[in-house]
Parts: C-alpha cells; sequence; structure tokens
C-alpha cells in the first residue's frame, strides 16, 4: 500500500509539473483496454487540480451565447412592433422565423397568390394578366379600378334598374320604403342626353359608320346629343362586312350613367339605351307626406297617437278651456 501511494506521488508531481491538457469528454479508461484499474487511476491522478474549462455549445456551428443575443435581438425589434402595431420590414402577420445561422429570419409559407414559398409570380390583375397593374384594360366599363361608371341603381353592369325596388327613398315621407333602391317619381317629358366614347376605333376605321337618331356618324366622331327622353336605337354599320375588327363604342346615358357597349359583328349590330331626365324634366317624387301627419307632441291638446310626422299643428288650451282658442269664449 505504501509502494502505490509513493508511486501516485511521483506519477502526480511529475504530471502536474507538466501542465497536461484535459480532452473533453474525458475518458477514465486512459490505456484503452476497457477496464478501469490501478494506471487508469493514476492518470486521473495527473490531472488533478488542472483547470477545468468545457467547451461552448455550439447549435449548427454557432456559438450558444452568439444565438441567444440574437434571439434577444430579435425578440426586442418583435416587442418594440407590437408596441407599435406594426410588424418590422418583411415580416407578415401569420410567419414564423427561422434561424439561418446568422440571424433570425422571417419565412413566408404562402405568398401574395396563395402559393406556398410562392414568389407572386402566378397572381394576376383585374385584366387577367400575370402581375399586371390593370393597365391593360382601363376604359372597359367596370373592368378595372372599382370602375362603376358602368353601374346601374341596383349595381347590376349596364343594367336598366330594372331588378331592383323602386319607391319613394324620403325618411321624412309617410310612405318611407327603407329597401327601395330607385326613388318612384312621376312621368317624365323633358329632355337628357347621350356622350360617346370611342373605346377603339379598331383596325379599319374607313369601315366604320353608325347612326342614332337619323344621323350617320363615323368612326371616331364623339358628338353630344341632346334628345327627349325616351328609348333610342344605336347601329353601327360595317361597309366590308367583316365587323369592326376591335372597333368599341361606349353610350352613356349623362343623367342616369347607365351605360351600353356597341361592338359591330358582320355587316351591322344595334343597341338600345334609354334617355332619362329626372332633374329638368319635371319628374317629381311620389311619396306620402299627408296620412300620417298630424301634432306628435303628447302634451298639446290635440296630440294624435296615429301621425308619425309632425305637421306644426301641436295647441294648447286656452284660458277657457278651448284647445287651440283664444280666449275669447269665456
Amino acid at each position: 500500500m505504501r509502494l502505490f501511494f509513493s508511486l501516485a506521488l511521483i506519477g502526480f508531481f511529475s504530471t502536474f509539473s507538466a501542465q497536461s491538457v484535459i480532452t473533453f469528454p474525458y475518458n477514465p479508461d486512459s490505456d484503452g483496454n476497457a477496464f478501469v484499474a490501478t494506471p487508469d487511476m493514476l492518470e486521473t491522478l495527473s490531472v488533478f487540480g488542472s483547470v477545468f474549462t468545457p467547451a461552448e455549445i455550439q447549435i449548427d456551428g454557432v456559438g450558444l451565447l452568439q444565438v441567444i443575443q440574437e434571439l434577444q435581438n430579435q425578440l426586442a425589434v418583435l416587442q418594440q412592433s407590437i408596441d407599435d402595431n406594426a410588424l418590422p420590414d418583411g415580416i407578415l402577420s401569420g410567419d414564423y422565423l427561422i434561424w439561418n445561422g446568422t440571424a433570425w429570419m422571417p419565412e413566408h409559407p404562402v405568398d401574395d397568390c396563395g402559393v406556398l414559398n410562392g414568389d407572386n409570380s402566378t397572381c394576376t390583375d383585374c385584366c387577367g394578366v400575370v402581375n399586371g397593374d390593370g393597365s391593360t384594360c382601363d376604359g372597359a366599363c367596370g373592368a378595372c379600378n372599382d370602375d362603376t361608371s358602368c353601374l346601374d341603381d341596383c349595381g347590376v353592369l349596364n343594367g336598366d334598374n330594372s331588378t331592383c325596388l323602386e319607391g319613394c327613398m324620403d325618411p321624412l315621407a309617410c310612405d318611407y320604403d327603407p329597401s327601395a333602391a330607385i326613388q318612384a317619381v312621376t312621368a317624365i317629358s323633358g329632355t337628357g342626353s347621350l356622350s360617346f366614347t370611342w373605346l377603339s376605333v379598331g383596325d379599319y376605321a374607313s369601315e366604320i359608320s353608325w347612326a342614332v337618331d337619323g344621323t350617320t356618324y363615323a368612326a371616331g366622331d364623339t358628338p353630344a346629343l341632346t334628345l327627349p327622353v325616351g328609348t333610342y336605337t344605336i347601329t353601327g354599320y360595317d361597309s366590308y362586312g367583316d365587323g369592326w375588327n376591335g372597333g368599341e363604342l361606349l353610350i352613356t346615358d349623362d343623367v342616369s350613367g347607365t351605360c351600353v357597349t356597341l361592338v359591330v359583328t358582320g355587316s351591322s349590330s344595334s343597341v338600345s339605351i334609354d334617355v332619362t331626365d329626372v332633374t329638368d324634366g319635371g319628374g317629381a317624387l311620389i311619396c306620402d307626406y299627408t296620412s300620417c301627419a298630424g301634432c306628435t307632441d303628447t302634451t298639446a291638446c290635440n296630440y294624435d297617437a296615429a301621425a308619425t310626422q309632425d305637421d306644426g299643428s301641436c295647441a294648447t288650451d286656452d284660458l277657457c278651456g278651448v284647445c287651440g282658442g283664444d280666449n275669447s269664449t269665456c
């Protein structure tokens, strides 16, 4: 036993003086014979008292401290964005973050076109053009950019208001109809006007002509016609007989905003449009203002419980007890 400790001390001091470097993880079987025996213990004593400095934990080749620092920075940015009620540049609602080895980066699973990991290359604008800006079909009534110039009062493209309810739209009237989309008016006998806009004169403008109300016009003509209210037919002609080849004429009733498009196929084609005038032609509103009128003041002596519109007739008793009297009867 004395010999064992002597040998151990000799090994310890000789090894300690050499400042051995410990390799981690440490294997106590120093001689590799699959047994931990006395020689292995002597080897262990040789590093007794050495400084233990474990290697830094790595995540995908990046030190743990750096990863934690980057994560803290990202959390600080996200927290500030939450505080500001906004997301940072490049991060969208629903995104998640992925560590790329140096920083946390936003991952967009779905692009604006709804494609997983897409690049927005499959999106189309309202004209059907991939990645378009809507400029290729501007001027086509109702096609792009929320153009409602050709919608009727019922919201129907190029409609004639026949699909929505007509009635009294005045909330102060006795027969007010909250579901009405068109104000009922009396018969109209005034005048209105039509406007004409060429969306395209086509490839062979010299072959094009068109007529309305007995007058013939050429391609590109845009008269502003004042006409009596009524229904008018606009007929287009092609002298060659093969249609207008891209020619397109937009006709608009200036009062109602209703519009139709004339496109000729073959030798001729026609469209019809109503010329209206509800502003200058004497079309009076059809609303009832009398059947529900009366005194609505509950303190008045002539209070009418059935009245929903006050007609200014409310009165009080005079000194003689006469409702609305002038004190002359007592």
